[in-house]
């Protein structure tokens, strides 16, 4: 799965992530080989990704995953592999959402998500 932000007002700058998502069961994800990654020219805009579920009840979560730390570098940041297990509630989709900051604070973001096989 990948996702790609743009920053508002550029003509290619802002974010990318990708990764492997993987149902366990209906509660329980693997994202493996999680990376986020910043696409420049030096627009100087933290990168940042979500983790994201959304309930079989319609509510969602996002979970900071971590942001670029490689700068404008081609290979970006490998924040590894993350599990997510929500005991309590059946998971219907679990994706990622990738968001670029301005100076004001505000974002910028966009999302993939991927349907739960199990419910």
């Amino acid at each position: 799965m990948s996702v790609r932000v743009y920053t508002q007002g550029s003509s290619g700058s802002g974010g990318i992530a990708k990764t492997s998502v993987n149902f366990l069961s209906q509660t329980d994800i693997h994202y493996s080989n999680l990376t986020v990654r910043d696409v420049c020219p030096g627009d100087n805009l933290p990168v940042r990704v979500y983790v994201k579920v959304v309930f079989r009840d319609g509510t969602s979560e996002n979970d900071l995953a971590g942001s670029d730390t490689n700068g404008c570098g081609s290979d970006g940041t490998n924040l590894g592999d993350f599990r997510t297990d929500s005991p309590f509630a059946q998971v219907a989709k679990a994706g990622l959402r990738v968001c670029v900051y301005n100076s004001a604070g505000n974002q910028r973001c966009a999302e993939s998500l991927r349907s739960n096989p199990y419910l």
